[in-house]
């Protein structure tokens, strides 16, 4: 299973985007903490303890290897598929 690698665009190093000062300048929009989801009969997990902010106005992408777990993710987010462990917030 390969990684799957996140590319938020994000003008701040880690947590919210903020501006020039400092002072955080979206809210929080999705958090995924710790999901994890195998499907029946798979040697490993699809995802493996995915935890993620997302926050308003930020673009994200899902980078990875075929099978590393992009769709699964975005299906999961979308109430598609359910999550073996973790939780997911909106707003």
């Amino acid at each position: 299973m390969g990684n799957v690698l996140l590319t938020p665009d994000v003008s701040g190093a880690g947590g919210a985007p903020t501006v020039g000062n400092g002072t955080v300048k979206a809210k929080l929009a999705m958090r995924l903490e710790g999901v994890w989801k195998t499907y029946p009969g798979a040697a490993q997990p699809a995802v493996q303890n995915l935890s993620l902010d997302l926050y308003d106005g930020e673009i994200v992408t899902l980078l990875g290897p075929s099978g590393c777990g992009k769709t699964t993710t975005l299906r999961i987010v979308a109430g598609l598929e359910v999550p073996d462990r973790g939780d997911i917030f909106f707003g």
